[in-house]
C-alpha cells in the first residue's frame, strides 16, 4: 500500500482573473487618490496665507481628506469583491462564469458543446502569466472567452483534458514584435 500512488480527486476548479490586474486597480487607487489630496493641499496653499492655511486644513480639510479615505476604502472593497465573486468553474460537464457582488449572474457551457480551444497570450500576458482562453460553442455558434485568466496555459489543458471529441487541440496565438522582428500576424503553433 505504500508503494501505491495517492490521488486527489477534484469535482471543479474555479478560475479567476489574474491578480495582476486587481493589483493593478488598486495601486492605479492609489495613485488618484495620492494625486486628489496633492491638489487639494496646493490648491488650498495657492489662495491662502501659511497662518490660515493650517487653520483652514483643519476646518475644511480634514473633513475632504476624510471623506476621500472612505471613498477610496469602498472602492478598494468593491473591486476586491467584484474580483473575488467573478470566476469560472470548470466541471465535469459544464463550465460556468459566475459574476455579481449583489446580482448573481451565471453563463453555462456544456463541456460536449465545445469543440475548440484557443489561448491567447500576448508580450505582457507571458511575462505576467496571463492570458485569455477561447472556447467554440458549437451549439450556441459563438466562442466562450474566459478573459485575461491567470496561467491559461495550465487551464487550456485541463480543458482539453475534459472535453470529448475536440476538433483542434490548443492554438497559441502570440505577438512577434519583438522576438522575430515580424510585422505581428498570428503565428500557429
Amino acid at each position: 500500500m505504500a508503494d501505491e500512488k495517492k490521488r486527489i480527486y477534484v469535482t471543479h476548479v474555479n478560475i479567476r482573473q489574474s491578480i495582476f490586474f486587481l493589483l493593478l486597480k488598486l495601486v492605479s487607487i492609489e495613485l488618484v487618490a495620492g494625486t486628489i489630496i496633492i491638489i487639494w493641499h496646493i490648491g488650498l496653499a495657492v489662495y491662502v496665507n501659511t497662518v490660515a492655511l493650517l487653520h483652514l486644513i483643519v476646518q475644511i480639510g480634514l473633513p475632504v481628506l476624510i471623506f476621500l479615505v472612505f471613498l477610496k476604502t469602498f472602492i478598494t472593497i468593491y473591486l476586491i469583491m467584484q474580483w473575488l465573486n467573478e470566476y469560472y468553474e470548470i466541471s465535469a460537464s459544464l463550465i460556468q462564469h459566475r459574476r455579481g457582488i449583489f446580482f448573481r449572474r451565471s453563463e453555462e457551457y456544456p463541456i460536449e458543446d465545445i469543440k475548440f480551444v484557443e489561448v491567447e497570450q500576448g508580450l505582457f500576458g507571458r511575462m505576467f502569466n496571463y492570458g485569455t482562453i477561447s472556447l467554440m460553442n458549437v451549439r450556441r455558434v459563438e466562442y466562450a472567452q474566459m478573459y485575461l485568466i491567470h496561467n491559461p496555459m495550465r487551464y487550456a489543458s485541463v480543458i482539453e483534458e475534459i472535453v470529448p471529441n475536440l476538433v483542434e487541440r490548443k492554438r497559441l496565438i502570440r505577438r512577434h514584435y519583438h522576438e522575430n522582428g515580424s510585422d505581428g500576424e498570428d503565428e500557429e503553433i
